[in-house]
């Protein structure tokens, strides 16, 4: 696609250094590398039959072989870059090359907060089959590292996140090109530290403005392999030890627009298809006054890892918000209850208020209240009793008085708000429409 190559082809500004392009210098530092090595070989040799003007002469040539050395490591060996400038032009470079696969692992993504708008070049090599797996650390309180994930995911990339205890990278940045011929690049941004009121970096001596020496070091598979070999394993083993992300984004609707989203859901239920606007309202309750039918242990872990990383990314309590993550997208509404003989009855989201409950006994949330359609399927039981199961729920032996014809399933409406956030975050993609990850 037109629009896609212009993405991917878009100029970039050339450095002046001679580092942002080291393979021009290459055969020139070897050439003069060998030839001074030669040259002070053959003047050695020379000195024990010469007068002391050609002893001087060969000690020059043996200098200036000696300073060659390093020239000859610089660009013959990895390429090393140390300024940020340098840093931001070569993963730019590298990151726009990738033809199959692109191996990431990074904290805090700061490579996508600039204008070089690098989202939509993630974007453009998933619209032409190029897989983008993402590693970074987990979004929690972290508003801007929660946008770059998300823009991440709206560009098609896969993005999982380290756990919480993980010991910190020994880098900030691992990018890895094409499994069948890898390109390794991999960037540390290094703290300097004041000596003589000059802020002078421990490992590079380069002094920043900002505190921060950057470091770049580029593995070519014409090399030795076993470094970019490497990478490729570590990438892998940061791969299988993180977690898929989800990310919360609460949707900015005001009370009316949460009750029209929850009554087009709930029709999606038999038993609520005949509500009306007036069926259904907000309210704040108590959750230790709620009741309930039992307590699910597998549902329960999962919904206490949803409900932790819901409140760490900053989203009210049960506030309506956005849920998507690598494969899925849905919307979650506050828990739905009804009123039995003044008992209010929690129907649907039993497990997240339980999960408040048991952090706070006194604790209060926003619920939406809807007209009871016919009688309970069973006898409910206060938040305090709830019986908790480890298995499968049998309904006519675990529930007492159980009815079936009473039954809620609330499965269409689940599936419904999957509908709805899937179409709400196709709306946002960046770029390139219809990520791999959603076609199915």
């Amino acid at each position: 696609m037109p629009e896609r190559d212009a993405v991917l082809a878009t100029p970039r500004r050339r450095l002046t250094s001679k580092v942002s392009n080291p393979e021009k210098l290459r055969p020139w530092a070897q050439l003069a590398s060998f030839s001074a090595a030669f040259l002070s070989v053959l003047g050695l040799s020379a000195a024990q039959y010469v007068s002391t003007p050609w002893i001087l002469a060969v000690t020059a040539v043996l200098g200036v072989g000696i300073a060659a050395i390093p020239i000859f490591i610089r660009f013959t060996g990895l390429d090393v870059y140390t300024s940020k400038a340098e840093v931001d032009w070569l993963w730019d470079e590298s990151l726009r090359s990738a033809e199959q696969s692109v191996e990431i692992v990074a904290g805090d993504l700061s490579w996508l907060r600039d204008t070089r708008q690098l989202h939509r070049v993630v974007a453009a090599l998933v619209h032409k089959g190029c897989v983008v797996n993402v590693v970074c650390k987990p979004p929690k309180s972290h508003p801007v590292r929660r946008e770059n994930i998300s823009a991440l995911l709206r560009a098609g990339a896969s993005v999982r996140v380290l756990p919480d205890n993980h010991r910190p990278t020994p880098f900030s940045a691992l990018l890895v090109l094409d499994r069948d011929n890898p390109t390794e690049l991999s960037v540390c941004r290094l703290q300097t530290t004041e000596c003589g009121g000059a802020f002078v970096d421990q490992y590079i001596g380069v002094s920043k403005s900002d505190n921060k020496s950057y470091w770049g070091k580029r593995e070519l598979p014409s090399r030795d392999l076993a470094a970019v070999k490497t990478a490729l394993a570590l990438t892998k083993a940061y791969w299988e030890c993180s977690a898929p992300v989800i990310v919360h984004e609460e949707l900015s609707f005001d009370l009316h627009e949460t009750q029209a989203l929850a009554l087009t859901a709930l029709r999606e239920v038999p038993i609520y298809r005949n509500f009306t606007s007036t069926d259904i309202r907000a309210a704040v309750v108590r959750i230790q006054d709620l009741y309930s039918w039992c307590i699910r242990e597998d549902k329960l872990r999962s919904t206490d890892v949803l409900v932790d990383e819901m409140f760490r990314q900053g989203i009210k309590s049960f506030a309506p918000s956005l849920l998507f993550s690598n494969t899925s997208a849905t919307i979650l509404l506050p828990p739905i209850v009804e009123i039995h003989d003044e008992k209010v009855v929690v129907l649907d989201g039993t497990h997240r208020l339980w999960h408040l409950y048991r952090k706070d006994p006194d604790a209060r949330a926003t619920v939406l209240t809807v007209t009871a359609p016919a009688a309970l399927p069973a006898s409910p039981l206060p938040f305090s009793r709830l019986p908790h199961f480890r298995g499968q729920l049998d309904r006519r032996n675990d529930l007492r008085s159980y009815k079936p014809e009473n039954w809620r399933s609330f499965t269409p409406m689940e599936k419904f708000l999957q509908k709805e956030g899937i179409k709400r975050l196709e709306q946002t993609y960046i770029a390139f429409p219809s990520p791999r990850h959603m076609d199915a």
